[in-house]
């Protein structure tokens, strides 16, 4: 509709109008959901330190399953 509408009209302006409303949207959803997003990461990484995916080696700092019961990176007893 936009493409028939800036057809008739010179220099198309139609389409710099709809781009300016475009970026100005766009630009106002960044501003207003940039602070929930994060709140959404950090919410996502405290799950996931809770569930304990992983290890750490006291040794080398290596990251290992919960389960396993030597390091998988220098071979060093975890527990």
């Amino acid at each position: 509709m936009v493409t028939i509408i800036s057809s008739f009209i010179e220099k198309f302006t139609v389409f710099i109008i709809v781009g300016i409303i475009f970026i100005f949207i766009g630009l106002s959803k960044f501003i207003i959901f940039k602070g929930k997003k994060e709140k959404q990461i950090e919410n996502k990484i405290e799950q996931d330190h809770s569930k304990q995916k992983y290890i750490t080696c006291p040794h080398c700092k290596a990251y290992n399953f919960p389960n396993s019961e030597f390091c998988h990176y220098c071979g060093r007893k975890l527990r």
